[in-house]
C-alpha cells in the first residue's frame, strides 16, 4: 500500500513554483505538468478547457504630487480598469474605511480607503458619487499589496473604476504627510483566455458509483508563485492520486485541480456545471486550499452534517494534531459542490508566510516536506476510511441555514444579488 510521501509532494510543489496566473501561459504550463505528475503515476490525466476573462502587464503606481514629491509602487486590482497612459492627476481624499458617511466631496477625486471591501454596491456609490480612481491598503503593517482582483460580473453589471493596492507604511505616509494631490496609474490588458481544469479518476472496486471528489485550484495571482495558495494543496492532491491510483478504493476518487479560481472559482465551477449529471453519485468533497507552513494551524471547515464535523474532530485528536473543526462555508473551490448538495470539506494548514497570500511574496520559505505531509496523511487516512467503508459514514445532505450561506455568497459572487439602479429617461421636449 503506498503511503503518502512528504518528499513526492514536495518536488511536485517545485515543479509548479512558478507564476500561473488564470487563462495565461504560466497556467497552462502548470496545467500540463500537473498533468505529467498524475500519467507518470500510471492515471489517464485529461485537460478541461473553458473561457474566461484574465489580464496581463499589469503596472500600478501613485505619485504624490503636493504637498510633497514621491512615487509609490501598487499592484492592480485586476480587471477594474484603465487609467489614461499617463495617468489621472487628481485630489486625493482619504475616506477611513469606504462607509458613506466619508463620501460627501469626492467628485473628481481618487480616493483612499484603509481596506474597504469593494462591493457591488459600493462600486456603483463610488461611480455615482464622480470618484476617478481608488487606492486601498490593508491593516497589516508589513503585507505587500494586495494582488487580487474583480470578479468578472462585477465589470460587466456595475462598470469599471481603475483601482490599486499599496502598502500600509505607504499609505500611513501620505495621510500623515497630507498628501493632496496624486498622479495615479492603473494599466492591464484586458482579454478573454482558455484556463483548465487537470481531472482524473481511479473507479471504485465495490461502489463505482459512489464519487469522492478531491479538490485544489492551482492557480495563482498575478506576478506570484502563489506558494501556499494554493501550489501547496495541488502538490498534495496529486500526491494523494498516487497513493490512491496504487490500491483504488472501493468508491470511486474523482481529482479536479481547478483553474482560475483566483478570479472567481471558474474551474470548480465549469467543472460542476460540466458533470452536473454525476453530481447526485457525489458523496462527498474534499478540498485542500493552503497547507505546508512549518509555523501553522491545522483547520478543517465543514459545509456538511454535523456528523462529518465530529468525525473529523475526532480524527484530529486521533491524529494528536489539534485540528479546528467548525462549520462554514470555506471561501474556495468546495462551494460549487455544496451549492449543488454535495457535504464538502476543506482541510487547511495556515500561518507564517500564509499572511502573505495574495502578495507577490507568496512563495515558499517556510514550506518543506515534512509539513506537507502532515496535511497529506491525515487527508489520505480520511479518504480510505470513507472510501473503503462497509455504508457511507454521513449523509448526503446540507443543513437549511448552511444552504442559506451558501445562497448569500454565491450570490455575492456572481452579482445575482446585485439591482443595477433605475435610470429615468430624460423627457422630451
Amino acid at each position: 500500500m503506498a503511503e503518502f510521501s512528504g518528499d513526492n509532494a514536495y518536488r511536485i510543489l517545485e515543479s509548479i513554483a512558478h507564476e500561473r496566473f488564470g487563462a495565461t501561459p504560466g497556467e497552462r504550463k502548470g496545467a500540463e505538468t500537473l498533468a505529467g505528475h498524475l500519467r507518470a503515476a500510471g492515471l489517464d490525466a485529461k485537460l478541461e478547457e473553458f473561457r474566461i476573462w484574465t489580464y496581463v502587464d499589469d503596472e500600478a503606481s501613485v505619485e504624490v504630487l503636493k504637498p510633497y514629491r514621491k512615487k509609490y509602487a501598487g499592484a492592480v486590482i485586476g480587471l477594474s480598469g484603465n487609467t489614461p497612459p499617463e495617468g489621472l492627476e487628481c485630489d486625493l481624499e482619504y475616506v477611513e474605511d469606504g462607509a458613506s458617511q466619508y463620501l460627501t466631496d469626492v467628485a473628481g477625486k481618487v480616493v483612499l480607503g484603509t481596506g474597504p471591501v469593494m462591493s457591488y454596491e459600493k462600486v456603483r456609490e463610488l461611480l455615482d458619487k464622480g470618484v476617478a480612481a481608488v487606492i486601498t491598503t490593508g491593516g497589516d503593517p508589513h503585507r505587500l499589496p494586495n494582488r487580487k482582483a474583480w470578479t468578472e460580473p462585477r465589470r460587466l453589471r456595475v462598470g469599471k473604476l481603475p483601482s490599486l493596492d499599496v502598502e500600509f507604511g505607504d499609505a500611513l505616509e501620505m495621510v500623515r504627510r497630507k498628501a493632496s494631490r496624486v498622479r495615479v496609474r492603473v494599466r492591464q490588458d484586458e482579454r478573454e483566455g482558455t484556463s483548465q481544469n487537470v481531472v482524473a479518476e481511479v473507479r471504485g472496486t465495490e461502489f463505482p458509483d459512489e464519487v469522492i471528489v478531491l479538490v485544489a485550484h492551482y492557480d495563482s495571482i498575478s506576478r506570484s508563485m502563489g506558494g501556499h495558495d494554493n501550489a501547496t494543496g495541488s502538490a498534495i492532491m496529486a500526491e494523494l492520486m498516487r497513493c490512491v491510483a496504487d490500491e483504488p478504493l472501493k468508491r470511486t476518487v474523482r481529482l479536479a485541480l481547478c483553474g482560475g479560481e483566483e478570479t472567481g472559482l471558474y474551474g470548480s465551477r465549469d467543472y460542476a456545471g460540466r458533470h452536473k449529471g454525476d453530481l447526485e453519485n457525489f458523496r462527498l468533497c474534499i478540498n485542500c486550499d493552503i497547507a505546508g507552513a512549518i509555523f501553522g494551524n491545522n483547520s478543517c471547515f465543514v459545509t456538511g452534517p454535523e456528523s462529518l464535523r465530529w468525525y473529523l474532530d475526532a480524527m484530529g485528536k486521533e491524529f494528536g494534531m489539534g485540528y479546528e473543526v467548525s462549520t462554514a462555508v470555506y471561501s474556495s473551490d468546495n462551494v460549487p459542490f455544496s451549492n449543488a448538495g454535495v457535504p464538502a470539506c476543506a482541510i487547511t494548514r495556515g500561518g507564517g508566510y500564509c499572511c502573505e497570500i495574495h502578495t507577490s511574496r507568496d512563495e515558499l520559505d517556510d514550506v518543506d516536506a515534512e509539513h506537507l505531509a502532515i496535511t497529506g496523511r491525515y487527508i489520505l487516512t480520511f479518504l480510505r476510511r470513507v472510501g473503503n467503508a462497509v455504508t457511507f459514514p454521513f449523509k448526503r445532505e446540507i443543513a437549511d441555514d448552511m444552504k442559506k450561506d451558501l445562497n448569500r455568497y454565491v450570490e455575492a459572487l456572481l452579482g445575482k444579488h446585485y439591482k443595477p439602479p433605475k435610470r429615468l429617461k430624460p423627457k422630451a421636449g
